[in-house]
């Protein structure tokens, strides 16, 4: 599993991706997808929660607040301990670390993982290590759907904490709930196609600009090859709250098929799906 999973990621939520119009088209080749659907898993609601708000109300917990004395986390104060984190999306019952790579001399170091609901209210306390050691190493629980709290706090020598940082772990089993579509079935030629990749957790979805336009002829699917066709390879991130849009026309009459990939970071999830339309 990746470290710090999604702490880093480039935010491109509403592109184009390559220029589909009825002009460009210099040949067909026959589509090496099969039958590719327009929704998978359960689209009827949104499942999991979203990590990146939840990580904006962490300081309204026990814990002090990041002072950046010692850590260099927060980006606060003159604090020059950073580390390594094991955060984010996280299997049940996999292992979840934070090391730092020093600590001030003569001071322990406060490591906790706990559980929490969904206010950020403590459920449990799982584990904890005050001591001089620089690692912490913890077994989530075997437990779907649980949010945890990883803790490191510098404390003095009197036991009181100076700094502190927290990260949000979230423990799910990965999958994909995602729909594919265009928004009317039938559009005029000189009308541009609208279609929008829509996700309903519980984890991101990352892609690509880019996207394959096929087209129905000869009784097959058949790819339509665009000059200039490739796209640039920025990374989407696809949520609920932030939908991928498509505008893949105008185009000539005719049944079209849109067909996006979309894969989970850090999980061994990929999946295709199709937007189909007619150009009348």
């Amino acid at each position: 599993m990746k470290k710090a999973l999604f702490s880093l990621l480039i935010l491109v939520l509403f592109l184009s991706g390559c220029g589909a119009s009825a002009g460009s088209i210099i040949s067909y080749k026959k589509s090496s997808y099969g039958n590719v659907p327009s929704e998978i898993g359960d689209t009827s609601r949104v499942k999991g929660i979203n990590l990146q708000a939840f990580d904006t109300k962490l300081q309204k917990t026990e814990y002090i607040p990041a002072t950046g004395k010692w850590l260099s986390f927060s980006g606060k104060g003159k604090g020059k301990i950073g580390g390594s984190i094991t955060n984010g999306y996280q299997l049940p019952g996999s292992e979840v670390a934070f090391t730092l790579n020093s600590r001030p001399k003569g001071m322990n170091i406060r490591f906790q993982l706990t559980e929490r609901d969904i206010n950020l209210k403590r459920i449990s306390l799982i584990k904890e290590q005050v001591s001089g050691k620089l690692s912490f190493k913890a077994i989530l629980p075997r437990k779907e759907n649980a949010f945890y709290l990883l803790s490191c706090e510098i404390l003095s020598k009197a036991g009181k904490a100076e700094d502190a940082a927290l990260f949000s772990v979230y423990a799910i089993t990965p999958e994909i709930n995602a729909k594919f579509s265009p928004s009317k079935k039938v559009y005029q030629t000189n009308e541009a196609v609208k279609l929008t990749y829509v996700s309903f957790g519980p984890l991101p979805l990352m892609t690509g600009a880019g996207y394959i336009v096929e087209k129905y002829r000869h009784n097959r699917w058949e790819e339509i090859i665009y000059p200039h066709q490739a796209a640039s390879a920025v990374g989407i991130l696809i949520t609920p709250e932030h939908p991928f849009n498509i505008d893949a026309g105008p185009l000539e009459r005719g049944k079209y098929r849109v067909i996006k990939s979309v894969d989970v970071s850090g999980f061994d999830l990929k999946q295709n799906l199709a937007a189909y339309f007619e150009v009348k």
